[in-house]
């Protein structure tokens, strides 16, 4: 078993190779999910360079229903690269019948640092599919992509319960004290 495992994983190893030795240029270095919040996918190099991003399905219990389109990743590449990412798996099931999100994924939003987000277009493509061009920013080229602005949680040691200091002026202020 383990020798037929490493045989195959041999292979695959030397199939990825051959493909990275024909000329295809790999600015991706890899497509990070290991965040909270962020969305389960597989993704591969298409023999043109696009990024085929699969998301995985939501399947929900005892039922034939299945959303996928929720889309939160950290992209990892060289500086300056120009990543062509095509989203897959966008053909959800609600009470048995079949929907796709991609005609209503007309954007994204993207960032370099996690807190400024700009949106950018994607292009709709056949058998539903979604691209999206990014550059790759500088120096530490890293990109991160969602489909809506990600909600940011508060610092573990910082306490939600209590007013901000501004509010708490205000609040006084108001009771004439």
């Amino acid at each position: 078993m383990r020798i037929v495992l490493a045989a195959i994983l041999c292979a695959i190893a030397s199939t990825s190779g051959a493909v990275a030795r024909q000329g295809v240029r790999d600015d991706l270095e890899f497509i990070d999910t290991s965040f909270e919040n962020a969305s389960p996918v597989w993704y591969e190099r298409d023999a043109d360079g696009s990024i085929q991003i699969h998301l995985l399905y939501d399947h929900e219990r005892a039922s034939p229903n299945r959303a996928a389109g929720h889309i939160h990743l950290r992209l990892h590449g060289r500086p300056g690269a120009k990543l062509t990412l095509e989203f897959r798996n966008l053909e959800n099931v609600y009470n048995g019948a079949p929907g796709s999100v991609a005609g209503e994924l007309k954007a994204v939003v993207i960032s370099a640092n996690g807190r400024d987000w700009k949106s950018v277009a994607t292009e709709s493509l056949p058998q539903n599919r979604v691209r999206l061009t990014v550059v790759m920013p500088g120096p530490h080229a890293v990109r991160r992509a969602a489909r809506t602005i990600p909600v940011v949680r508060p610092r573990s040691d910082a306490r939600v319960d209590s007013p901000s200091p501004a509010r708490a002026d205000h609040e006084h202020r108001e009771d004439g004290r």
